[in-house]
């Protein structure tokens, strides 16, 4: 499988310094209190139940590695992201991505953003040796994603237990000075939701997190996972893996934050927010905007501090009109893989829609005022 070598390794580190306070106006004043709102219900990840999680994966380490089915845990797990390619089962359950060791496969790539890994034939040494489990999709010749979450499901249960049994011997042994540990709580759930498997990690105080089985082409990513797209050709596909950079992503989108004091993903927010809100933008979703943040943010065209100088509404306009060449050409490339295109499942009729509803807020700031209150303020029911 050819992969493609990523340019987009950092971004410069801005400074930002104000000399001067801008002179307010009706579209200021009305995203800063829209924006308000908007951080109030951006529900994210706590950062302690990501803290959680690791620290239970390090404890699990050793009984994944050492596991009977021979299904190798080849990294760490990584963060997907607060923004990732799919719908999230929730808000506030994070999701991570697992690597797997999957022997010699080499995938082969259907069309962008999909791939399908040809398993060995059966009944051989190496088939043996590195799954003893059945992995196998109905034609019998490809890696099946679906049986690869449920026997993922298998590892983590068998080295949860083990670990519960080896705290459960502390327990007993140490019952004298009344010690206990949390780990015992560890759990594991399997949800089916539209038939599609999610295996979710029961931490000790109550928190979820969502595993999901990846496969990595190279250190750097990406990955090749299990998790359906939002809008996925064949979410139930018995043999496609989903394309994953969200390795590379998490990268550039810390570099953005940390550039400009927020500034520019608080834009990309509040957009997203409007176009939730706005039914003529309604297949806006929010990976599109980040993406449109992504590519406006490519750092071989931002080698001078040009977002310092920007107040929030130059930030909003700059990236509605990045939005709007996307939609009137109806192709928003992948930041890394130009050959997919995140508006293939969008009906060509709501590109008018679309198209309009952009171009009347570039056209005049007091109507993007009016827009950006509208969304604020609830809806009056008569």
């Amino acid at each position: 499988m050819t992969v493609r070598i990523l340019r987009h390794e950092y971004l410069p580190s801005l400074h930002r310094q104000k000399t001067e306070k801008l002179p307010q106006t009706r579209l200021r004043d009305e995203i800063n209190l829209t924006l308000e709102t908007v951080l109030k219900e951006d529900i994210k990840p706590l950062d302690s139940t990501k803290k959680q999680f690791l620290i239970c994966m390090n404890s699990l380490h050793g009984n994944l590695k050492t596991n009977p089915f021979k299904l190798e845990m080849k990294e760490s797990p990584i963060y997907c992201g607060d923004i990732p390619p799919w719908k999230p089962l929730d808000p506030t359950i994070p999701s991570y991505l697992v690597p797997l060791k999957v022997g010699k496969m080499e995938g082969r790539q259907l069309e962008a953003g999909y791939a399908v890994f040809p398993m060995p034939k059966e009944k051989t040494e190496l088939s043996v040796k590195v799954y003893n489990l059945e992995l196998r999709s109905e034609d019998r010749l490809h890696l099946c994603p679906r049986k690869t979450v449920l026997s993922v499901y298998k590892v983590f249960s068998w080295a949860i237990q083990k670990l519960n049994r080896h705290y459960t011997s502390m327990t007993f042994e140490t019952s004298g000075t009344g010690r206990h540990s949390a780990m015992m709580d560890l759990d594991l759930k399997l949800e089916f939701r539209d038939d599609v498997p999610h295996l979710l990690l029961v931490l000790p105080e109550g928190q979820l997190v969502e595993i999901i089985p990846a496969i990595a082409v190279t250190k750097r990513g990406p990955f090749y996972i299990t998790r359906p797209f939002e809008n996925d050709i064949n979410p139930n596909s018995d043999m496609r893996w989903r394309i994953n950079y969200s390795m590379n992503e998490e990268a550039i989108m810390r570099a953005i934050a940390t550039g400009d004091k927020l500034q520019r993903l608080n834009a990309a927010k509040l957009l997203a927010y409007i176009c939730r809100k706005e039914w003529q933008l309604r297949y806006i979703t929010s990976y599109h905007i980040k993406t449109v943040l992504l590519h406006e943010s490519d750092f071989e065209i931002d080698s001078t501090p040009r977002w310092q100088r920007f107040s929030m509404d130059d930030c909003l306009k700059t990236l509605i009109r990045r939005l709007q060449d996307y939609v009137r050409r109806k192709d928003l490339p992948h930041f890394f893989d130009e050959d997919i295109n995140l508006f293939e499942h969008i009906p060509n009729r709501a590109f008018t829609f679309m198209r309009n509803a952009l171009d009347r807020l570039l056209r005049e700031d007091e109507e993007l005022a009016r827009v950006v209150q509208r969304t604020r303020l609830p809806k009056i029911v008569y």
